[in-house]
């Protein structure tokens, strides 16, 4: 098989054919493809692999706040803080065993994603159409192309009806191209040559433009199916920024607020690493796995365009936010007494709880954006409940382990004080759930 004196584009479907050793019927047969596969190789981009687990773990260290983290961990040890140190060390330890386990899972799911995704291709050896791996084209194969197939090699068309190709992810062109056979200038530019199709383009037709679909199948079951899982995941990730963001504004303002009133810490830098780093995350990413909602398919699609968060978003992650911080400095303000140096460790350790406590009553919030909890289930969520409470029974230990006390700087609380940062509390999630079953009852009253 000898090379062209010009380019594909150029020449005509014989000549490419005879060029190429092939038929533009029968394609090539199996031993020529074979043969063809030894000589060339898969038509595949070279792959990296996957990356070494010690690259992994190492990676987890390497990112600027942990950067940062180790930095102050290293201070806190000159100053002579060396219980901080140790606390800051060990957070960062576990975060970075967590982030690995995470990533290397991720790594492994995705290599058997691309597995089990591995393009298919049509193509006719001697004379019969059959179905093999896009890796195994080679030049000269004849493939078939239909609506939904995406292009797997550089191909020179040799038969088209009425075939429309989406170029957009190579020519940034919106609008399917019409293609033919016929061949061209030698001087065409690559997105004006209509008898070629290139890799990773798709077949559409002048009705499917190109959907953001993949289907397994054109079951209609199939479509509903998925359209009703992608209403999950994104009512999900709204779900998970509007409590995270509401939750870190409280954490924010409060010692905004605080430093404006004059007083002492509200809370230690080591009690807000516990807080990002142990007891919010894996609530939020608990709050990710809520089912989905009844009714999510009678809604009308949502606009592209709109912003995460909206502006309802917004207003409800300033409202939780707010009350976050002005019940936090309350309980602090309230315990602080006379000021003394007990008085100021019971007020931070009651600040740094009772900011806890309302994070996790204000997940509840956050459940359903529309619907009162007790309409979607309390314990339809398995993973959030275990989630909260494992974050109340680290907390609880914070508090309560003696050698834990010694880290976070923290005391004992009694079971009346746990009473009032949990009445303090409820007045969050009452006023949201009030406020959705009153929108819920005015859009039961309009007329349909």
């Amino acid at each position: 098989m000898e090379p062209l004196t010009s380019p594909f584009h150029s020449e005509s479907v014989d000549n490419v054919a005879s060029q190429l050793e092939s038929d533009v019927r029968s394609g090539l047969s199996k031993a020529e493809a074979a043969a063809r596969l030894r000589l060339f190789g898969l038509n595949e981009l070279k792959k990296t692999g996957i990356r070494s687990w010690l690259s992994v773990l190492l990676k987890q260290f390497t990112d600027f706040l942990i950067l940062i983290l180790l930095l102050a961990a290293l201070v806190s040890l000159v100053i002579g803080q060396a219980g901080d140190a140790v606390t800051i060390l060990a957070v960062i330890v576990i975060n970075g065993c967590l982030g690995f386990v995470q990533e290397w899972r991720a790594e492994h799911s995705l290599e058997a994603l691309q597995d089990l995704l591995a393009a298919k291709s049509r193509v006719v050896r001697d004379g019969h159409e059959q179905l093999i791996e896009a890796c195994e084209l080679v030049p000269g194969d004849l493939v078939r192309l239909e609506i939904g197939d995406r292009i797997s090699a550089d191909i020179r068309l040799t038969e088209t009806v009425n075939l429309r190709v989406d170029e957009s992810a190579l020519t940034g062109e919106s609008v399917p191209v019409h293609k033919n056979t016929a061949a061209q200038p030698v001087e065409t530019g690559l997105a004006n040559r209509a008898c070629m199709a290139w890799t990773g383009a798709s077949v559409v037709n002048g009705y499917r433009s190109a959907a953001d679909l993949i289907l397994l199948d054109d079951n209609f079951r199939t479509i509903v199916a998925a359209v009703e899982e992608g209403r999950r995941q994104f009512d999900n990730i709204r779900k998970f920024v509007r409590y995270i963001l509401s939750a870190h504004l409280g954490e924010v303002v409060a010692i905004f607020l605080n430093i404006i009133l004059g007083g002492p810490l509200i809370l230690l830098p080591v009690q807000i690493l516990w807080m990002n780093l142990v007891t919010d995350g894996m609530t939020a990413i608990a709050l990710g796995l809520e089912p989905g909602e009844a009714g999510r398919m009678t809604r009308p699609p949502h606009d592209p365009g709109e912003r995460l968060p909206n502006r309802q978003g917004i207003w409800i992650i300033l409202g939780a936010g707010t009350y976050i911080a002005l019940a936090t400095v309350g309980l602090f303000y309230f315990n602080l007494g006379e000021g003394t140096p007990a008085d100021i460790l019971r007020a931070q350790t009651i600040a740094f709880t009772g900011i806890i406590v309302l994070e996790k009553v204000n997940v509840f919030n956050f459940r359903s954006l529309d619907h009162p909890v007790h309409s979607i289930g309390w314990l339809s969520n398995k993973w959030l409940l275990l989630a909260i409470a494992i974050t109340l029974g680290a907390h609880a230990c914070a508090v309560y382990v003696p050698f834990l006390q010694t880290a976070l700087h923290t005391v004992p609380l009694s079971w009346q004080d746990w009473s009032i940062m949990f009445i303090v509390a409820l007045p969050l999630f009452a006023i949201m759930e009030t406020a959705k079953m009153i929108s819920k009852h005015l859009a039961a009253r309009k007329p349909a």
